[in-house]
């Protein structure tokens, strides 16, 4: 707001946002505010492509390697409804997208993902896809996604409950197997 120049300015944009994007719409901003104060903008047609530079050296995000692909054979094992007494009921599933290699599918309400075999028996990762709102808050590069760990608890060699850990900070969610 310019107040003594009978100047004001608003932009709303919604959708997820990642931290620090929020330079793309203050730059708009403030390229405009110099055309409406009569200044020379200072972001102009040969600065426009290389912003920030030469200002501020952009960031640079390292290469993450994806995440190895294991074999399980006891996927079957897994599948089935679960209930929690705090969340909506759980139903793992095999994918049907008609891939040569079976994927387990986790459904929890509209949160919905993949369940990736690991290295430690009795544990899958869990990889939200949907909703889209939510999902992309997990991407951190072009080959990496985060993923939570599921773990399972077995008795007399079948799955009986398992627990999801939805939080960096430990908090996790039990529930029980009801049906295959």
């Amino acid at each position: 707001m310019f107040p003594e120049k009978n100047i004001a300015m608003f932009a709303s944009i919604n959708g997820p946002q990642f931290p620090g994007t929020d330079i793309f719409i203050k730059t708009v901003l403030w390229y405009l505010s110099d055309i409406l104060l009569g200044e020379t903008p200072w972001l102009n047609i040969d600065t426009a492509c290389s912003f920030p530079k030469p200002w501020v050296t952009p960031p640079t995000f390292p290469d993450i390697p994806a995440s190895p692909v294991y074999e399980n054979e006891y996927l079957a094992d897994y599948v089935g409804n679960y209930v929690s007494n705090l969340l909506p009921a759980v139903v793992i599933a095999f994918k049907e997208d008609g891939s040569p290699k079976p994927t387990l599918r986790f459904e929890m309400g509209r949160i919905k993902g993949d369940l990736w075999p690991t290295s430690t028996s009795n544990r899958l990762d869990f990889e939200v896809t949907e909703p889209w709102e939510l999902a992309i808050q997990h991407v951190v590069s072009d080959t990496y996604t985060k993923r939570y760990p599921v773990f399972f608890q077995s008795s007399d060699g079948k799955v009986t409950s398992g627990f999801v850990m939805l939080t960096e900070a430990g908090v996790s969610v039990p529930f029980r197997k009801t049906s295959i």
